[in-house]
């Protein structure tokens, strides 16, 4: 039993690797689950913005519409190649109409979101949550691509919620 969980440990350990930051057990639900039970430096601390940086440059024709990233304050967003812009902010009030499904929360295009800011803000970007992202870079990097559809569901959704 013990030799099992140990292996098992070492196996999901390297799963992840070299993104071991990210690593959380599986009865936490792994480096996609952990999470929601762990915030902040605890899983994401922009390690990953050089994988981005990466995927950004090898998807010249999968332009960013936005990136929301934990440590924005501490990179040159075009020193990167990252566009400048960043999602638009989640509308949190009691009433949806086309001027707000035109100005906050989701919009069409494709966006980097950082899990830190995914969890931690979420009446900012945290909208994205229930969107399953297209890719993951490294454990901590979201990769979204919201169609017109999905904005038409998001608000059809919030509009039942009120």
């Amino acid at each position: 039993m013990i030799l099992t969980l140990l292996v098992s440990a070492i196996g999901c350990s390297l799963w992840v690797f070299p993104h071991s930051h990210a690593y959380f057990n599986a009865l936490a639900g792994g480096p996609r689950g952990g999470h929601n039970h762990l915030v902040d430096s605890n899983i994401e601390w922009g390690q990953d913005i050089l994988l981005l940086a990466d995927w950004v440059e090898q998807h010249p024709d999968r332009p960013l519409d936005g990136v929301s990233y934990s440590l924005d304050w501490l990179i040159d967003r075009e020193v990167l190649g990252l566009p400048p812009e960043q999602p638009p902010n989640g509308y949190a009030g009691d009433r949806i109409d086309a001027e707000v499904e035109r100005l906050f929360g989701p919009q069409p295009g494709r966006y980097a979101i950082f899990v830190m800011p995914l969890r931690k803000h979420w009446q900012e970007i945290g909208y994205f949550r229930p969107f399953e992202p297209t890719e993951v870079l490294g454990q901590t990097v979201y990769i979204y691509e919201v169609s017109p559809g999905d904005v038409r569901r998001y608000w059809d959704e919030r509009r039942q919620d009120l």
